[in-house]
């Protein structure tokens, strides 16, 4: 069974802001809450620290499927690693990085990312439901945003690999496709910001809040690749995507920013290997702590 990533859907609502996000998951706690937790701790390093930093825990639970634990764990890491950033008010956006520190932008108005339809000819590329909604759906939102969900994409593969273990035999979900996708349609947003777009291509290139943030996430999202890459039931489609991104072709722009080569992990070169890797230890509780 394939399955789309469950955070392209539900986290759509995110991008307005993230009193929005709190006002729409406002049903009860799913009956297998504590179920899912103790998944979450005995299984998710990751998703454990992130569900101990958010604030709001009711939202944290409400994105969770009991007949699909472990895929709506993932969702929820990403939908409330949305609702940690922030600060639209004062004109910035905030990113809670996988390394659990933080990096921030200025919102400038730059171009819409809708915009990179038209190297496609105007339209999604055909089976991509992340044009579809990123592109199109929702296409009116600049860099920021790109940033926003690439950010939270690559939490979503950590705890899609630490709990891949238990996701059902013959199921694949598009984990990693999310993340390869938000990679590429960074990558050639800066080559359109470069070509068509001088002034953004500039306030970007020269700001150092944006290409230390583009650095930060761009390792981070490598060095979850070379250990998602060896798990093959959390891709569908993302090597074709990946040999797009790493195409020596329109990197220019890319190159500029980071100031290093994007290098494809080794792991995402090889065919993935069929054995699902041991879990990570469990989070340890200090006494009386709960989860």
């Amino acid at each position: 069974m394939l399955t789309l990533l469950g955070s392209l859907f539900l986290g759509l609502a995110l991008s307005a802001s993230p009193a929005d996000a709190r006002s729409s998951a406002s049903g009860a706690t799913p009956k297998c809450a504590a179920e899912a937790l103790k998944i979450l701790r005995e299984h998710s390093p990751h998703g454990t620290r992130i569900y101990r930093a958010t604030k709001d825990k009711k939202f944290f639970l409400w994105w969770i499927r009991c007949d699909d634990i472990p895929i709506s764990l993932a969702t929820s890491v990403h939908e409330s690693v949305h609702v940690m950033s922030g600060h639209y008010l004062y004109r910035e956006r905030s990113y809670f990085l996988p390394d659990q520190t933080w990096t921030k932008v200025r919102y400038k108005d730059l171009f819409h990312r809708g915009e990179l339809l038209e190297e496609f000819g105007g339209r999604p590329r055909p089976g991509n439901i992340y044009d579809e909604n990123y592109l199109l759906q929702t296409g009116n939102q600049d860099i920021v945003f790109i940033l926003e969900e690439f950010n939270a994409y690559v939490h979503d593969l950590m705890v899609s690999r630490e709990l891949s273990a238990l996701i059902p035999e013959g199921t694949r979900v598009s984990s990693r496709d999310a993340l390869a996708n938000f990679m590429f349609y960074l990558k050639r947003y800066l080559k359109r910001a470069k070509l068509k777009h001088p002034k953004d291509w500039e306030a970007i290139a020269q700001d150092p809040e944006y290409t230390a943030t583009i650095r930060l996430m761009w390792r981070q999202a490598e060095a979850e690749l070379a250990k998602s890459c060896p798990v093959p039931q959390i891709g569908m489609r993302n090597q074709e995507i990946l040999r797009d991104v790493y195409a020596p072709e329109d990197s220019e722009a890319l190159l500029e920013v980071l100031g290093f080569a994007p290098a494809l992990p080794k792991e995402c070169v090889r065919p993935p290997a069929d054995p699902r890797p041991e879990p990570e230890p469990p989070v340890p509780l200090a006494p009386g702590t709960e989860i």
